[in-house]
Formats: structure tokens, sequence, C-alpha cells
């Protein structure tokens, strides 16, 4: 389900030919191929995550194309302005509270002016599901095993500086997701 939700976010983020692409929160790497097709053999991809482990497993479907970092996603060891665009799936929700404004300037910081951002990530809903429930009581009860939370990604990007271009709500396991396209303002 979740390969389902990376490629129509990867998708949406239009990856042009020989751009150069960061994909934040990386793990396994299920999106660098994805990633390295739309940006060619003149592009540049780039997957970061603090997870050495997850690296690891994202070495086996990177086909030597994809440069992998081991870094703090609010932390990122990139040149300002370096990045045509920059995927984050099932990441925001990871951070703690006050690390996502710090985080969301990071990424601001690596964009070129006009670089794109989609985010995915699971929102909040108003009228919660019984899955929707489940999922926060386990949330409160195992953080461990549990450790993400709802977010309302339009509200974070417009709130770190970002434009909105496009917003999609979808589900996953019966939870909400929102896929949202944002840019990096030009001025």
């Amino acid at each position: 389900h979740e390969q389902r939700i990376r490629s129509r976010a990867t998708e949406l983020l239009a990856v042009q030919p020989g751009e150069h692409v960061l994909d934040v929160g990386a793990g396994t790497g299920q999106a660098l191929p994805g990633l390295l097709k739309s940006a060619g053999l003149g592009g540049m991809v780039i997957g970061v995550d603090l997870s050495i482990r997850m690296l690891a497993q994202a070495q086996k479907l990177r086909d030597g194309a994809a440069r992998l970092i081991q870094a703090d996603a609010a932390l990122l060891p990139l040149a300002t302005g370096s990045q045509a665009a920059i995927l984050a799936c099932f990441t925001l929700e990871i951070f703690p509270e006050d690390e996502v404004r710090p985080t969301l300037a990071e990424w601001l910081r690596v964009l070129e002016p006009g670089g794109r951002l989609c985010v995915v990530a699971m929102s909040v809903s108003r009228r919660p599901n019984a899955m929707e429930r489940l999922y926060a009581w386990s949330a409160r009860v195992m953080p461990d095993v549990v450790d993400c939370r709802p977010v309302d990604a339009v509200l974070l990007l417009e709130q770190g500086g970002f434009s909105l271009l496009q917003t999609k709500q979808t589900t996953i396991w019966g939870l909400p997701l929102q896929i949202v396209l944002a840019e990096k303002p030009s001025f």
C-alpha cells in the first residue's frame, strides 16, 4: 500500500530529466528507482535517512546511481539551493512537534528558488473512524512501537514558508493521508 502512495507522490513531484532530487527519510529506498528514472543520467538523486540499517536496505535498490547519506533531516549536509525537488513520504509525522519547523526550514534552505516539495503524511480528520481511534490509542500506549502521529501537513508547510500547489486526500489501512505538493517561493 505504501508503494502505491509513494508512486502517486513521485508522479505529483514530476521530476524532470537533469534535476537534483532529495528523498528525505528514504528508508529502504522504495522511491529511489522511480526518482532515478525520472531524473535520468544528467540528474542526481540523494537518499537521506538517519537509520544506517534502512540505508543498508536502500543500497540494494539504488542501482549504483543514487547517493545515500546517513544524516538528520534537520541538518542536511547539502549546499544551499542545491536541490530542485524533495520527496518526504511518511517522514514529517515522525518528528517531535518542536522539531518540525526547524526541519522544514532546512528543507527550504536546500531547495532552489521555485523548487518543489512533495510530502505524504498521515493526517488528522474531523471525525476519526475506528481505525484512527485505535491508532491514536496505540500511539499513546505503545509509543516505542507506534512512533508517529497524524499531522496537518498543509498547515505545517504553509507555516514553514512553502507555497501550496496541490493537495490530495487518500487513505491507507483506513487511516487518512495527505499528499501535498508545495514549492519554495522564488523571491
